[in-house]
């Protein structure tokens, strides 16, 4: 169920326009992520809601706020943790290359051990050792 609101948020939608607002299903559906996953951004600060509607508050986003959750799925599933992402969210563009590169050196470390690891179990495997 899709919201359609008529009033002022600071900075968006003049009382004269209608903006379409989605609710935390929908923007579950479109992006593919759990509700925890969503109310967990909320509560660290990095993607918020736009506004809260009806007596029981319920959140809802605009387009705006479904473009920053896309980027930061976007980002998650490039490997990028949520510091860097809140390091992209508050940076210049100079700087995103930076991070960029960090966070790829950060994941060929990561192969690299979890290689070390999968060479050990075969090793495992192949000798059969047991405690």
């Amino acid at each position: 169920m899709a919201y359609r609101w008529n009033g002022e948020f600071p900075g968006n939608a003049s009382e004269h326009e209608t903006m379409h607002l989605y609710t935390v299903s929908e923007v579950c559906s479109l992006l593919d992520i759990t509700r925890k996953t969503l109310f967990y951004y909320d509560r660290i600060g990095l993607a918020a809601p736009t506004a809260r509607l009806g007596p029981q508050a319920h959140k809802v986003y605009d387009s705006a706020a479904l473009e920053v959750l896309r980027r930061i799925a976007e980002y998650r599933d490039a490997g990028l943790t949520i510091e860097e992402i809140r390091i992209l969210r508050d940076s210049g563009s100079t700087e995103r290359n930076t991070v960029f590169r960090a966070a790829k050196e950060r994941l060929e470390e990561e192969r690299k051990t979890l290689e070390k690891k999968q060479a050990n179990l075969e090793k495992l495997i192949e000798n059969g050792k047991a405690l």
